[in-house]
C-alpha cells in the first residue's frame, strides 16, 4: 500500500504569496486546498476533514487573524498542526509564547519554501500520520 498524499490548507489574503507557496507545494507533492482569510478556512477546513495541516499567515482581514484561526482549531480540530507565518516581529513573541503551550509552529516573513515544505513534513510526521 502506497503512502498516502498530505493535504495542506494554505491561508494567505494575498494571492500572489498564497499562489507562489500553493505552487511550491504542489511541485512537493503536497494537496494543496487555499483560503484567503480566517472564515475561508474554517468553511474549507468543515468541507474537508482530511486535512493535515494548515498554514496560515497572520494577519489577515476579517473577524480573525491567524492566531485567532490556531485557537478555532485547537477547539475544533485539536492535534491538527498549525504553522503560523508573519512579516510583523511584534507578534513573533507572542506566537512562541503561544507555540510553547500549543501544536503551534511559526515562521518569519520572508520564508525560504524549501524550510517550510521540511517543517511542515516534520509537523505530520510528529502527529504520527
Amino acid at each position: 500500500m502506497g503512502r498516502r498524499e498530505r493535504i495542506i490548507l494554505v491561508v494567505e489574503d494575498e494571492a500572489s504569496v498564497r499562489l507562489a507557496i500553493s505552487d511550491y507545494l504542489i511541485e512537493q507533492e503536497f494537496i494543496v486546498l487555499q483560503a484567503a482569510d480566517a472564515a475561508g478556512a474554517i468553511e474549507v477546513i468543515s468541507l474537508h476533514p482530511e486535512i493535515d495541516l494548515v498554514f496560515t499567515d497572520l494577519l489577515m482581514p476579517g473577524d480573525m487573524d491567524g492566531l485567532d484561526l490556531a485557537e478555532w482549531l485547537l477547539k475544533h480540530r485539536p492535534g491538527l498542526p498549525v504553522i503560523v507565518a508573519s512579516g510583523v516581529w511584534g507578534r513573533v513573541s507572542t506566537m512562541a509564547e503561544f507555540s510553547r503551550n500549543h501544536s503551534l509552529s511559526y515562521f518569519t516573513k520572508p520564508y525560504l519554501y524549501d524550510a517550510v515544505a521540511r517543517k511542515i513534513r516534520q509537523a505530520i510526521e510528529e502527529r504520527g500520520q
